[in-house]
């Protein structure tokens, strides 16, 4: 049940209103009975009351947009609320809050919380609004509300043939949704098996002529041993001649071979006598010197220590005894000085001259001994050299082995008769003239059993596309009858006091009498209208549960209407001349 509405940039109003089960509304034209059936049907539905989606035109003039807030309480007494906005750009958002839990949702998600599509909710919440409907959407309202029943049996019923479970149409048929899907897709197929229906019987006929072409075939000439037999001595003569070349080019190698052997050979002795007439000279070891320079630089001397100096005294007594020194005695001191200097000078120059003479021996030694190793080393040169020169004579002498002759192959056979290029060409014409004729019949042949293949197979494919397309037929017309025959069947739910309802092409309303619906007066017609929005209510797993009675004043009698609808929350709307303003009532 609504329990409260906040209307804010709607049509003009910002207001909240408060419900219960039975409201009046009452109000002169125009003062905003209609914009609470419009906030209610936004809220619910995301459309105006007429079933318009984004009901941009429900914002006030001036204004960015439109928020309404619905507050309502379910039978198990849990308060929820519905908070939508809309802006002038189509823009719009959907909240649910219950016990503070706030949930965003598309309109999809709310109308499978509420159980009912948008159609269905205005047919119930509007009356009226269901026989405005076209014929498509008021039977889609209908399979809606109606009980389930096995369209699968029914469809084979109404096709009249067997559809077991792995049948095609099983495929482009999908029961769980409106009938005329499947029809769409079953009326493509079937126009696309006729299109190749068409097409496989053009090319039927295109075919059977040639199929039934008559061919004779062409009688090979009996010259056809002849011509063999000229191949055959063409192929001796040419394999002659081939041996002949070989056997002549075989011979002119050997000969060739043999005078490069001879060449071979004059040059091999050549190296040879070069190799006889080779000298290899003696290689002397250089004589040793080390132990004469040894036995030499034993013999050098080392210089002698030089003497000792006597001091001579500086002051008139001697520092050692304190005797007085005179001049005398420091004469004598000086020349025994010079005395002993003069024998240290000619003792290192005798060892200095002794050591010199070894020196120049062992001179005299080491040069002889690096001119002696100079021509130990020249020698040895020499030696490599010619070595050298001998093994390039050895590697040029290995390279000139003789070479192996080829064989020469055996004079061939001359095949025993000749051969006449005239006669074989005379013969291929002769041949080529039936192998053009009997290309052309083979030709013509292949073409005809191709013909013959595709006729039967294009027999096949008609029989079995015109059995499809005649399927297709009946399954096309079973699902055009579909939901007027699932409606028929579930008349009985439809039935209402007082009024009769047929399903057709349309749904229609009489009276019990047979007065129909559009001859009956405008109040009467919207009596029929509130009992048709109650019995659609009554078929819904999740009733709707509420009624916007707009055109309450062609109602005769409102407090029996009232007590006649015990489960439902009313809004009826009454035309006051005297308020300008919505004024709601609780009755």
């Amino acid at each position: 049940m609504i329990t409260s509405l906040t209307l804010d940039g709607v049509c003009g109003q910002t207001i909240t209103y408060q419900f219960g089960r039975v409201n009046l509304l009452r109000g002169r034209n125009g003062s905003g009975k209609s914009t609470i059936k419009h906030g209610i049907c936004y809220g619910f539905n995301g459309t105006d009351a007429n079933g318009v989606r984004s009901p941009t035109h429900l914002i006030s003039n001036g204004s960015e947009g439109l928020r309404l807030e619905m507050g309502t309480v379910n039978k198990a007494g849990t308060a929820c609320e519905l908070t939508r906005t809309l802006t002038q750009k189509g823009s719009q958002s959907c909240t649910l809050s219950v016990q503070g839990a706030r949930t965003s949702l598309s309109q999809a998600e709310l109308s499978k919380k509420l159980g009912s599509s948008q159609d269905v909710f205005l047919s119930v919440f509007v009356p009226g609004f269901f026989m405005g409907l076209p014929a498509p959407r008021q039977l889609a309202v209908l399979t809606e509300v109606m009980p389930v029943i096995d369209r699968r049996a029914l469809l084979v019923e109404l096709c009249g043939m067997a559809l077991p479970p792995d049948d095609f149409i099983w495929k482009l048929v999908d029961l769980t949704k409106r009938a005329d899907l499947s029809g769409t897709k079953v009326t493509a197929e079937r126009r696309a098996q006729r299109s190749r229906l068409d097409h496989a019987e053009g090319r039927l006929a295109a075919v059977q002529e040639l199929a039934e072409q008559v061919l004779t075939e062409p009688i090979a000439p009996a010259s056809i041993a002849r011509l063999k037999v000229v191949q055959a001595l063409k192929t001796a003569w040419q394999d002659y001649g081939h041996r002949r070349a070989a056997m002549t080019k075989a011979g002119i190698q050997r000969d060739q071979v043999a005078h490069v052997n001879a060449e071979r050979h004059a040059e091999a002795l050549a190296i040879q006598a070069e190799l006889a007439g080779l000298h290899f000279p003696a290689v002397r070891p250089a004589t040793r010197v080390d132990e004469e320079i040894r036995t030499w630089l034993d013999q050098v001397q080392e210089l002698p220590a030089r003497p000792g100096v006597q001091n001579i005294p500086g002051a008139d007594r001697c520092p050692s005894c304190g005797q007085v020194v005179g001049s005398k005695h420091r004469e004598h001191v000086a020349a025994e000085n010079a005395k002993a200097a003069a024998a240290y000078a000619e003792e290192v120059s005798k060892v200095e001259a002794h050591n010199a003479v070894i020196r120049a021996k062992v001179i005299a030694l080491q040069d002889a001994y690096r001119k002696d190793e100079q021509r130990c080393t020249n020698e040895q040169r020499a030696l490599d050299a010619v070595k050298s020169a001998q093994m390039a004579l050895q590697t040029k002498l290995a390279s000139l082995a003789p070479l192996p002759l080829p064989d020469v192959p055996p004079e061939p056979h001359q095949p025993a008769e000749a051969y006449s290029e005239e006669e074989e060409a005379a013969l291929k014409r002769e041949w080529d003239e039936h192998n053009a004729k009997f290309g052309a019949w083979r030709e013509a042949h292949n073409r005809r059993e191709e013909a013959r293949a595709t006729s039967d197979r294009l027999v096949r494919e008609i029989s079995s596309l015109g059995e499809a397309v005649a399927r297709l037929e009946r399954v096309e017309d079973a699902l055009r009858r579909l939901p007027a025959e699932e409606l028929a069947r579930q008349a009985d739910a439809l039935r209402m006091s007082g009024y009769r309802i047929e399903t057709g092409e349309r749904v229609s309303i009489s009276r019990e009498d047979g007065f129909p619906y559009h001859l009956m007066s405008t109040g009467q017609r919207y009596m029929a209208d509130i009992h048709l929005s109650l019995k659609l209510d009554s078929l819904l797993r999740r009733p709707v549960g509420a009624l916007f009675l707009d055109d309450a004043d062609l109602i005769d009698d409102i407090p029996g209407l009232i007590a006649g609808i015990e489960n439902h929350q009313l809004f009826i709307a009454h035309v006051d001349l005297k308020l300008d303003r919505v004024e709601v009532t609780h009755v």
